[in-house]
């Protein structure tokens, strides 16, 4: 906490919350996507900063990024190419008929 001594607030520092340096496994990846990332986040991450060896499987489209957020990995997902062909931004949207009164 900040202290006031002799008229003057001493400086306070704020500090970035860091992850775990294990990344989680994010489902439909290579199997050394996570242990890639995690060398990574031990080696020289930076906060925010996106894991640049995170990739899906073959077959499988990247939607969102493999980043450390407020002290928590905030994960990608990897959807089936023909899902991401009928869904182009990623959003799961169930399409509802209109009813004509």
């Amino acid at each position: 906490d900040p202290v006031c001594s002799r008229g003057k607030w001493s400086e306070e520092t704020c500090k970035p919350i860091p992850c775990t340096l294990e990344v989680p496994s994010v489902p439909n990846t290579d199997d050394s996507v996570a242990a890639s990332c995690s060398d990574w986040a031990r080696r020289d991450s930076t906060l925010g900063e996106e894991c640049p060896y995170f990739k899906c499987a073959s077959g499988f489209k990247q939607v969102g990024t493999l980043r450390c957020v407020a002290g928590n990995w905030a994960l990608p997902k990897c959807i089936g190419a023909s899902w991401a062909q009928s869904h182009p931004n990623g959003e799961d949207t169930v399409s509802r008929p209109t009813s004509h009164a």
